[in-house]
């Protein structure tokens, strides 16, 4: 069977426009607070269930969070890439561990700096309701999705997903730097049918490319189930 689904992502880091050549991301007023973290491939810093009083702005590369569930199997909550702010909504035990995907740099800095700035700051107050808004709207789509999208629809929408955040001034074609296994995690599905449901839609023309690299259509298309 096809569906007219497609998947969109919400836009998760507002910016100010200074010029054509520059502009100013809101997080930017934190950097004198924050200490510079590099970490290579896999490397864990936030453990599951144990207490955490930094948040993270991940500076370049690519996070994933995940929770490790009773019978053994893991659950990715959320891929993160530059710009996004990482541990602010959970103060104590964390419900989830966070590792890079890749090497990564990240900028450190206390929960506490966040409200204190959020107190004295209007315009920084809102960008992070703002974002925290976006989030919670992103998370509610993909729980909708997880839990009435067929495998198809969900991969479709992972791909929409990783072009609206890794593509600039309408690109449709980007590199992957995730592992189907860690897709197939975040998907709620088997590796296996995460590799077949990608060449299945390569196959029918519906994306391009191959192995980690995607081209994308311009408009929604058709997906298969």
């Amino acid at each position: 069977m096809l569906s007219t689904y497609a998947g969109t992502a919400a836009p998760r880091n507002p910016v100010v426009a200074i010029s054509p050549a520059e502009a100013v991301h809101w997080l930017d007023p934190l950097a004198p607070m924050g200490a510079i973290v590099r970490l290579g491939r896999n490397s864990e810093f936030v453990v599951q269930d144990e207490p955490s009083a930094f948040c993270f702005q991940i500076v370049s590369g690519c996070v994933r969070t995940a929770m490790a569930m009773e019978d053994g199997r893991r659950q990715i909550g959320e891929f993160l890439f530059a710009g996004d702010l990482l541990g602010y909504e959970t103060d104590g035990p964390q419900p989830y561990a966070a590792s890079a995907v890749g090497d990564v740099v990240l900028r450190r800095f206390r929960r506490c700096a966040i409200d204190r700035l959020a107190a004295s700051d209007t315009e920084f107050d809102t960008a992070l309701r703002q974002y925290l808004s976006g989030q919670l709207r992103t998370a509610r789509k993909r729980i909708a999705l997880l839990g009435r999208g067929t495998a198809g629809e969900r991969i479709m929408s992972f791909l929409r997903e990783m072009q609206a955040r890794l593509c600039e001034g309408g690109a449709t074609a980007f590199e992957l730097p995730i592992k189907l296994v860690d897709v197939a995690d975040y998907l709620g599905l088997a590796l296996e049918t995460v590799c077949r449901g990608v060449a299945d839609l390569r196959k029918s023309g519906a994306i391009g490319g191959s192995r980690t690299y995607f081209v994308m259509p311009r408009l929604a298309l058709r997906v298969l189930h």
